[in-house]
């Protein structure tokens, strides 16, 4: 599948995202250099989540689409496949942006992000190879 990169303005726009582990926090320490609105929901977090909550909501709780509202971008990052399925499902309906961490990427690619002043770069397999395209940012 070919995928066409596409860079949005996400300043004061609204993010959610499902689940409070490390994939999560990897997710959203690449949003929040783009200022959105972040809402965390998950029933536990990462410390490095608690670590980072004067600039995120955090809240305690477990799926459910009413956190969906007003949503311009939800990520799908819990550890369950079939909740990340239905969350990708809804927002689909929705014709809300979805990107789900299942193994088999649903929605759009979260691409490895590199930030140099005004130069933005963001780097896909595809979803082939999430770890070739993190090794490609490092270098």
């Amino acid at each position: 599948m070919a995928y066409f990169p596409l860079f949005v303005e996400l300043k004061n726009k609204i993010v959610v995202v499902f689940g409070g582990g490390p994939v999560a926090y990897r997710k959203i320490k690449t949003l929040l250099n783009f200022e959105p609105q972040i809402k965390v929901i998950s029933p536990k977090f990462c410390q490095e989540l608690k670590e980072v909550s004067d600039k995120i909501t955090l809240i305690e709780g477990s799926y459910d689409d009413k956190y969906l509202k007003d949503a311009f971008l939800v990520i799908a990052a819990t550890d369950a496949e079939f909740i990340n399925k239905e969350i990708v499902n809804v927002c689909n309906e929705k014709g809300t942006n979805v990107n789900s961490a299942n193994q088999n990427q649903e929605g759009f690619l979260f691409p490895a992000v590199v930030k140099r002043g005004a130069v933005i770069v963001g780097i896909t397999s595809s979803g082939g190879s999430p770890s070739l395209s993190r090794k490609l940012k490092k270098t």
